[in-house]
């Protein structure tokens, strides 16, 4: 049973990842995340919806994202995936919010990140 997606229209995996156990899932986060890359792409909102079922097992991963250089990928991470986890997860993503609010690169800030970053770490300091 194939669950991750092959294609921005693989409604089948995507059908396929919401009868998949969480182990599964964790295991194959990476893969998963990939495919919210952007989030015009019509598997991305599914994709996302499983994957907040184990967002505490993906800030590993989602960390590694924020500190690459794929601008776009961070954009949507910030202002989709991580607008919906728990606090607990905010809390342990909170060292690279920060370094993006108080020191983006460049293209960071051309992409607006810094701004993203900054109404997490207010929904994070507000709790």
């Amino acid at each position: 049973m194939n669950f991750i997606p092959t294609d921005k229209f693989d409604f089948d995996s995507c059908s396929n990842l919401f009868r998949t156990s969480d182990n599964e899932v964790i295991l194959h986060r990476d893969e998963l995340l990939y495919w919210l890359q952007d989030y015009n792409w019509p598997v991305a909102p599914l994709v996302e919806k499983r994957l907040l079922r184990v967002a505490d097992q993906m800030v590993d991963s989602v960390i590694l994202i924020l500190q690459g250089h794929d601008e776009i990928w961070k954009y949507w991470i910030l202002s989709s995936f991580l607008t919906q986890v728990e606090i607990s997860v905010l809390k342990k993503i909170n060292p690279e919010l920060k370094r993006i609010s108080i020191e983006p690169t460049k293209s960071e800030i051309s992409e607006g990140l810094h701004v993203k970053a900054n109404i997490l770490l207010d929904k994070l300091n507000s709790e």
